[in-house]
This record gives structure tokens, sequence and C-alpha cells, in this order.
């Protein structure tokens, strides 16, 4: 174990002897004997002793009292006074020193011994702490999170970097200030905000210059309680980036949820169309044969009258049904938007109450998109009809035509199916001055079947998201309560020729029998009687199946095929290869209540002559079949 080796600064040669002797008696080793105040400085400097035994009085312009404060200063190392006189002016200079004891001359070898080892003891414990603090000191420097020390009385004591980043202040302006004026915290509605002791909380706070943070933050007492007033510690940190990072996280999300729900709600809504078709079918085609074989001056006329218009009605509503679900049918064509609005102008005003008036904005030579005419104009009708709707009391309905650079941000805050390239755009906006949209029910403005309106469907806007997701588009809108709406559906510009079907020609074949292959029964028995009440000879097959067996044994009777696309026991698709070897002039007509790439694949190549829509009329039946299976 290393010795304690302590500097002497004596000027009387006897006494420092003597204390040369008692100190080794003890076990301490000597570092030197300095007899002036300028040599203790110097020997301190050079030897690093671990304790200073200083007299007071010292000769010379220096006192042991001015060099122990330089030793102090400049080495930290503790000393304790030897002194015959202790009048009140040389111990007030004294504790200004900061000593660690005094010894009183004449002194015992006990007394010696006890207030160097309290001195040493002391020291030890003083670096220790500071030692701590240095630790606790870089702690607090580079945590992320601000802290700021705070009175009894409400003013900063202590501030680290993050606090003054935090809040855009240097410590110098945060320090002695009271914490309620270089710390301003604010709730969400920006009322003053004072955080609870010992409590977690959230809250934004005003930067200096007036910027808004997210925090969050604790609040803790200094000192225990049963002390007095306690002092607080503020731990904060700003979660701005972090908050934000969520809400664009919590978005995402609930736009891919909205996404999964509305595809789920598609299939559900183009099943049941599917459906609901085949059993209008039914409905609509045997009520108009009964028109036809009724006379016109019977009494029950009317209430057929009633049930075709009716099922005509029903046929409307399923077909916004398969547009919702994206199986409506898609004939693709170069569509100039602007001149689409025009040629409605009359067909929107008509929909509008006389009390709202329109305008359009349409621009010229804008770059045309692929679409389907009709359904972008029912598109247009429905979000003119909804502005109209939301103006009860009149006002107006402006109707814009634009084109623009849709970057990636501008495109994922629509409403679509999925990820939109960034590019350009052409947009059809409809703004009205009506009563607005709450937030929270923007997004379910686009669930069918939901509304705000009596009377009404809810299919309207949930047709038009489906018209714009089918288009390769994104759909916008912007409202707020008492300000009005604003719908924009922007679909991308197009970049190429479209492909359309091409029928290809036939020749009439020599076969007299139209073949019927649905697994519908009643569907199978209308169009067998609107057939054969024209002369048709008809030949029923009940499914997939039923197709196979019947077509090898029949093929040379065969003049026109009407084929269902959704067999039960087999996909119909399959049939028309062995259609084209067996009958090469047999025109084939698909029947289905909606259709797909594959339908329109089958057209273009010529494996089938035409598409007849479910659900269909007497009339439109029969203007297909006369098409192609002209009478004889």
């Amino acid at each position: 174990m290393t010795a304690t080796n302590i500097l002497i600064v004596e000027d009387e040669g006897i006494v420092a002897q003597d204390l040369v002797g008692q100190l080794r008696a003890l076990g301490y080793g000597i570092a030197g004997v300095a007899e002036s105040a300028t040599e203790a400085v110097r020997l301190a400097e050079a030897g690093r002793p671990d304790l200073v035994l200083m007299d007071i009085r010292l000769r010379g312009s220096m006192d042991g009292i001015e060099a122990a404060d330089q030793i102090r200063a400049r080495l930290a190392l503790p000393v304790v006074y030897l002194t015959a006189h202790a009048d009140d002016g040389t111990l007030q200079r004294a504790r200004k020193t900061e000593p660690f004891g005094y010894l009183l001359k004449p002194f015992q070898e006990r007394e010696l011994r006890t207030v160097v080892e309290m001195a040493l003891y002391k020291h030890q414990a003083e670096q220790r702490l500071r030692q701590s603090e240095r630790r606790f000191q870089a702690t607090l420097q580079s945590i992320a999170e601000a802290v700021l020390t705070v009175s009894d009385r409400g003013q900063v004591l202590f501030v680290n970097p993050a606090a003054e980043r935090l809040s855009g202040r240097s410590a110098g302006e945060l320090s002695g200030h009271a914490l309620t004026e270089v710390l301003q915290l604010v709730d969400r509605d920006g009322r003053r905000f004072v955080p609870t002791p010992d409590q977690a909380f959230n809250a934004r706070l005003r930067r200096h210059g007036g910027e808004l943070l997210d925090v969050e933050g604790h609040v803790a007492s200094s000192r225990p309680i049963d002390e007095g007033d306690p002092g607080l510690v503020y731990v904060v940190r700003d979660v701005t980036e972090r908050l934000a990072h969520e809400r664009v996280q919590r978005e995402t999300r609930d736009r891919l949820l909205r996404v999964q729900k509305l595809e789920s709600l598609g299939q559900l809504a183009g099943g049941i169309a599917h459906d609901f078709n085949n059993l209008l079918t039914a409905i609509l085609g045997n009520a108009e044969l009964a028109l036809r074989a009724m006379p016109k001056d019977r009494v029950e006329r009317p209430a057929i009258e009633c049930l075709v218009a009716a099922a005509r009605q029903a046929a409307d509503l399923a077909g916004q049904m398969l547009v919702y679900s994206g199986r409506a049918v898609f004939e693709p064509e170069a569509v100039d938007l602007a001149a689409l609005v025009g040629d409605s102008q009359s067909l929107l005003r008509a929909v509008l109450p006389a009390n709202v008036e329109m305008r359009l904005h349409l621009p010229t030579e804008l770059p045309p998109v692929d679409g389907d005419r009709l359904q972008l104009q029912r598109l247009l009708l429905n979000l003119v009809l909804n502005a109209g709707e939301a103006m009860p009391a009149g006002g107006r309905v402006d109707v814009r035509v634009m084109v623009r650079e849709c970057d990636r941000e501008f495109v994922a805050q629509g409403f679509s199916d999925g990820a939109r390239a960034p590019g350009r755009y052409v947009g059809i906006e409809v703004a009205d001055t009506g009563v607005g949209i709450a937030p929270e029910r923007i997004g379910r403005l686009f669930d069918p079947f939901f509304t705000t309106k009596q009377g009404h469907r809810g299919l309207g806007l949930p047709a038009v998201l489906a018209t714009v997701r089918s288009h390769g588009g994104v759909l916008r809108v912007d409202s707020a309560p008492g300000v009005g709406a604003r719908f924009s559906a922007w679909l991308p510009v197009r970049t190429g020729s479209v492909a359309r079907p091409v029928p290809v020609p036939v020749r009439v074949p020599q076969g007299e029998v139209v073949m019927v292959i649905e697994d519908q029964e009643h569907l199978r028995e209308l169009v067998r009687s609107v057939l054969a009440n024209e002369g048709y000879p008809v030949l029923l097959a009940g499914g997939f199946a039923a197709a196979r067996r019947l077509l090898p044994q029949q093929a040379a009777n065969l003049r026109l095929l009407l084929v269902d696309l959704t067999l039960g026991d087999g996909n119909a698709l399959e049939l028309l290869p062995e259609v084209r070897r067996r009958c090469p002039d047999v025109p084939i007509v698909l029947l289905s209540s909606h259709t797909d790439a594959v339908v329109a694949d089958a057209l273009a190549r010529g494996q089938a002559q035409a598409f007849l829509p479910k659900p269909f009329g007497v009339q439109e039946l029969l203007a297909v079949v006369r098409r192609f299976a002209p009478a004889r």
C-alpha cells in the first residue's frame, strides 16, 4: 500500500522538523518541506502530495492563506491550516479557501493524526462525489431528452444541451428565468398546459420563434416532500417525427384495410349481382313474354308492365353493383374528358335542382385517357348528382377538367386499390358549396349502401370509386363541415393505342338449331320459349358435361350457340376451342352478368362473336339471335 505523502509548509525550522518526525512516526510519507508560500506552490505542483499542512503566517509577501488558495485553484489538493493565531479576520480569510481542517499550535500527536485522517477522508469523498458528478453531467450532456431542474419558486436552475435544442434558447437564456416563460407547453387546442408533478404528460411545445413541436415527458419531485416545497425535474422529449411516422403508418394501414374491405365487398357485390341478374333475366324475360301474348285490353296488363319496369330498375341497381365490384363491361377507347363533360352538359343540368347553378371550366387540347366513355359519363353524373343533393338550399357546382404532373405523395393520398405510379394525370373535379363532410365520414363514403340521405341506396359514390379504380386512377376528396366538398377523379394520360375487340367474320352455317348452354333451368326454359315462339329449333344443354356430350352429335345441325360463362360444372371458355374445331362456321354468343379480360380476349381472338349481358329482355335476346341467325 502506497504511503500518504504530506507537504509541510512551515517557516520555523524546529517546528517543521518536529512535524516531519511525528508524521513519519504515524506512518506518513513526507513530500517536502517549504519555508515560504512561493516554495509551497512550486513543491505542490511538482510533487502533487496527498495533503498539505500549511502554516498561515509565513515569511515573505504571500502568506499561507494565499498559497492555499492557489494550490486549491490549480491542483485541487486538500489543505489543513497550522496556526497559533485564530482571530476572526484570519479565520474569515482562511474559510474562503475551503480548508479541510485546522490545527492550533501547539497540538498533540493524536490531534495531528485525527485531523490528517479526517482531511484525507473528506478529500477522497469529494473526489468520489466529483467523479459521480462528472459521470452524471456526461450522461445529461449526451442523452436526447431535454432535462430541466426547477426551483420551488419555478425558476430554471439547470438545463442540458438537449433542452437548449428543444426550446431554441441557450442555457444562459433559460437559467434563472421562470419556467413558464421559457418552456411554453400547450394542449392540442392551444391552451396553456401545466404538467402534474410525478406524472407523465403529452403536450405541444412552442419553441422560441413560434414553431410547435409534439412532446412527451415526465415531471418528478427533486427532493422529499417533508423537507419543504420540492423543486421539480422536467424530462421532455421531442416526438414530432415519431408521431408523424406513426400517422403515416396508421394512414397506410387504414388505407390498406379500406382497400381490402372494398375488395371483399366488391367480390360480395359481384357475386350477389351475378345471381341476382340470373333471376332478373328470368323475371324480365317471362314478364315480357306474358306481355307479348296478352291482349292490350286485358286488365292485368298494367300490372305486368309495372313488373317489367321494376325489373329494369333492379337491373340498373345490379349494374351499379357490378361497376362497384369491377366486373362491369369495360370497353376502353381514347376519351377527351373535356369533350365528354361538354357533351354531357344538358344531362348534368337535368339532374341538378333549379336553385343550383352549374359552371363548367373546360380547357382545350387536353391529352386523352384510356377509358370506357359510358362508365366515365356515369361517374360524372354520379358526382354532379351527389353535389346537387348536398345543397338543398341552393348553391353552385363547379365542374373542372385539368391536367397535372402528380407526384408519389399526391397519388398516395387518394383512394385507389393500390399504389399508383406518379406521372401525368387528367382530372375531373366536381366542387360544391354545400354543407361539407365531417372528416370521420369521408372514409365511409365509398362503402356500399352507406348514405346520409333518406331514400337513397348508397351505391353512387362506391360506383364512382370502382370506375376510377378500374381505369387505374385515383379519387381524392377534400371537404370540411360548412365549406363544401370537392371530389376529383384523376386518370392516367393515355400512353398508347387500346386493343379493341375485332369480330372475325364467319360464314353462314347450314344448320338450323340454336344450342343454349345454361345451367339455370328457368333461364334455359325462358330462352327456349322466346326462340321457339319465333320459329327457331332449340337444343338445351344443362351444363358443361351435357354440352360436351351433345356437341359431337349435333355439330352438323347447329346454327348458333348461346353459352353462359359461369357453368357450375366446368369452365365454359374451355368449350370454345372444341366448338371451333367441330363447327368452324357457327357463331358463338357469350352470356353473363359480368365480363373480364378473358371474355375480351375471346372476342378479340374471334373465339366468340358477341356478348349479351344479363339481365336481358326478349327484345335484346331476339336482336342478337337475329343478327347471327336471321329468319329464313
